[in-house]
């Protein structure tokens, strides 16, 4: 048949698209599993709050079930990625999982987010990471203030823009309201990113920022690898190796001057894939599943680490933090390619401790 379109005999019915060449056929519409629609959803509440200059910035708050006065619940603030973007009341299955998991949830949309108008949306124009950043801190703030939210239990989470300002939360932050931090694949020096970027985040970046060498002063402001020194939380950051729009050499500068610095930090490297657009589900589920333990002890965050046995070597629990280093979750295509460049088993074991940087080095693509 000639690009029909047909549904499938199953009970609860895919639909697929089918053309005239011997390309498979494509699933566009998939019906989510009877296991999915059964389990209890929360659905998000419309809220805002006061920025430190007195901006309003909406979100969307998240109550787990499970959250009272006299059980306060630990929460989780989410930026969004872009930053010309916006978190919308969408089905979000990573929310539902820490909701189900009894963790608050509030995504906000901070200066710049679209939807609120052209004046907000160009607030962040010249100055990322400053006033921006502190609406993510005002967030924990709000969060404070409700009775059914531990206070002490605060702890930010993010991706690309989101991983980057989850950073910046906790480093440009002298009452360190954040417990603990997760960072996927964010940049951590706006500079080295200008020049690693694909075409269009580049662009994009020079459209809100300029050029790095007309605006030199705003890019060191807005770039957190120079204050790293000032982190106190743990942070969880993970790339994937082909990431194209932050080049994972970020969280590995990111890491490197971290641990330089004396710091607490954990790095998850995934070969073959692009985090954003994880091609695994259980690359995907194993990262939430980590970055969970990652929140559930955001106190100790090595030893939470340290307990994810299935997905680290069996001996990594009982190496020391510096031992520890990075570890790297390698994906049976990304095991295979490494043998293929007669990498011992040994060799990829060791690996999985080390720097990224060994790794990429191992691989022949020249380093960093």
């Amino acid at each position: 048949m000639d690009n029909s379109v047909l549904p499938s005999t199953a009970p609860y019915k895919n639909v697929f698209r089918i053309g005239r060449t011997r390309e498979p056929h494509r699933t566009i519409h998939a019906p989510a599993p009877l296991s999915i629609k059964r389990a209890r959803h929360v659905a998000p509440e419309d809220v805002s709050f006061r920025s430190f200059d007195g901006l309003e910035i909406p979100a969307f708050l998240f109550r787990p079930v499970n959250a009272s006065v006299d059980a306060p619940v630990a929460a989780v603030v989410y930026p969004h990625g872009g930053p010309t973007d916006a978190y919308i009341d969408d089905h979000d299955p990573r929310a539902q999982y820490f909701l189900a998991k009894g963790y608050a949830w509030l995504a906000v949309n901070f200066r710049g987010s679209t939807g609120y108008g052209r004046d907000f949306e160009r607030l962040n124009h010249g100055t990322w990471g400053v006033d921006d950043t502190k609406d993510c801190l005002a967030a924990a703030d709000y969060l404070r203030g409700l009775d059914w939210v531990d206070g002490d239990r605060l702890a930010i989470v993010g991706g690309s823009y989101g991983s980057y300002m989850a950073t910046l939360a906790v480093t440009d932050d002298p009452e360190h309201r954040y417990r603990c931090a997760v960072a996927m694949y964010g940049d951590v020096d706006l500079v080295t990113s200008w020049a690693q970027g694909d075409r269009l985040g580049v662009q994009d970046l020079e459209r809100m920022m300029g050029l790095p060498s007309a605006a030199r002063a705003a890019y060191r402001a807005a770039s957190a690898v120079h204050r790293l020194a000032n982190v106190e939380a743990p942070i969880l950051i993970a790339h994937g190796e082909l990431d194209d729009r932050v080049s994972p050499r970020q969280s590995e500068e990111h890491v490197a001057e971290l641990r330089e610095q004396g710091r607490d930090a954990e790095c998850v490297l995934l070969l073959d894939q692009a985090l954003q657009r994880c091609s695994s589900d259980a690359h995907l589920w194993s990262y939430l599943g980590q970055t969970k333990r990652t929140l559930d002890d955001s106190a100790g965050a090595a030893e939470a680490f340290a307990r994810a046995a299935d997905l680290m070597p069996e001996d990594l629990a009982q190496r020391t933090e510096s031992e520890r280093g990075c570890w790297t979750y390698l994906s049976d295509v990304g095991l295979d390619r490494l043998r293929e460049l007669d990498v011992t088993d040994e060799q990829i074991g060791q690996m999985t401790v080390d720097n990224p940087r060994r790794l990429f080095e191992t691989r022949d693509l020249g380093g960093y």
